[in-house]
């Protein structure tokens, strides 16, 4: 398994390989760019947990960014939402849901709360 070229993994193998070597340099921020996106469901959480557990144990600011709310409502302790280039609403996932600060965020959890009870 370790004779293969990075080229020749697939897009899942890929993305953890790189997770791996972001997290092997022991950094003091974390610019994570939808590290789970090409992982298969199985996979993915079990790499959110170890993301989870490399945050917790090294104490680092992780910069997050994902499409899937349930990915940041699971690894965030502070949310960013935002629209058309601009925060929309900073603040933790709880007070997004209980009190929305606009229609766009009321919206989007809607929209999403089908997909959060199943992952």
């Amino acid at each position: 398994q370790f004779k293969r070229k990075p080229s020749e993994l697939s897009g899942g193998q890929q993305q953890r390989v790189a997770l791996g070597r972001a997290m092997a340099t022991s950094p003091q921020i974390l610019l994570m760019d939808e590290p789970l996106s090409n992982i298969d469901p199985p996979n993915r959480l079990r790499m959110r947990g170890e993301i989870m557990k490399f945050h917790q144990e090294n104490k680092l600011t992780t910069i997050y960014v994902t499409h899937n709310l349930a990915d940041g409502i699971a690894l965030a302790d502070r949310i960013a939402v935002m629209r058309e280039g601009r925060f929309e609403q900073v603040d933790t996932a709880e007070n997004l849901m209980r009190q929305p600060g606009s229609d766009y965020i009321a919206d989007f959890f809607k929209a999403d709360q089908f997909k959060l009870r199943v992952s």
